[in-house]
């Protein structure tokens, strides 16, 4: 009895990892529970971000900098850094300025200074997080390719890359392997084509920055939504090798 109820579990559970390889396009997970990506076709990506609670620190930065048209642009992708990444970013800013104060501190209110001031262009860098054209899952490949963002001058890989990782959802038991959108911001532009040999994964921390996307695909009324991992920190800072 305990082998045939080890067997019903073994297919029992590829039935349920088939069915959700199947449905990629139309549904993503979130703590185990599938959600339609298709439930907020009727809200803006603003309010959609708005009424999530893990970015309402996200919220504010985007008013300070005066970045909701921008996100709310019809036909846009946003790469959504969460409010961890935000408290990463400052709690990064406070050891570099306590270098030379002790006392210092880079708080909410110095970063909501800047972005309202766009001091060192610091309101306009929220422009690496969007790119002015639909990303659905059906446009990108697992080499990944370049993209423009809003950031003047700067173009960023999007990738949709096979993991054969347990964690990530990989079952050597089920023909479909997983697939996870990557965002990789480049310190300098890859001097190989990307390609089969040369992918977005393969990209060193001298290079860019290959960031997770935890949450993709969520379409809104004006774009979509991509959520990016919470070890990311705000613009990248003070990673760059």
């Amino acid at each position: 009895m305990k082998r045939i109820s080890i067997l019903n579990f073994i297919l029992l559970l590829t039935i349920i990892l088939f069915m959700v390889a199947c449905n990629k396009n139309k549904n993503y997970i979130i703590g185990g529970v599938p959600e339609d990506v298709n439930m907020y076709k009727n809200i803006t990506s603003y309010d959609v971000l708005k009424n999530d609670p893990k970015y309402d620190t996200l919220i504010q930065i985007i008013d300070a900098a005066g970045f909701k048209d921008k996100l709310n642009k019809p036909g846009v992708t946003f790469f959504a850094p969460s409010n961890i990444s935000i408290f990463r970013y400052l709690n990064a800013r406070t050891i570099q300025v306590q270098k030379t104060n002790i006392y210092a501190k880079f708080a909410m209110d110095s970063l909501l200074y800047y972005l309202s001031n766009n001091i060192n262009g610091t309101a306009d860098s929220l422009g690496m997080y969007l790119m002015d054209q639909l990303l659905p899952y059906s446009v990108l490949t697992n080499t990944g390719a370049y993209y423009p963002t809003e950031l003047a001058g700067v173009k960023s890989i999007v990738s949709f890359e096979y993991t054969k990782d347990p964690s990530l959802g990989y079952n050597p038991l089920v023909s479909s392997v997983p697939q996870i959108v990557y965002y990789t911001y480049m310190w300098k532009p890859y001097t190989y084509n990307l390609s089969d040999a040369n992918p977005a994964g393969n990209i060193t921390p001298a290079l860019g920055v290959h960031t997770r996307v935890i949450t993709s695909g969520i379409m809104t009324k004006t774009g979509i939504i991509d959520e990016l991992e919470n070890g990311h920190v705000l613009f990248f800072y003070g990673i760059k090798r």
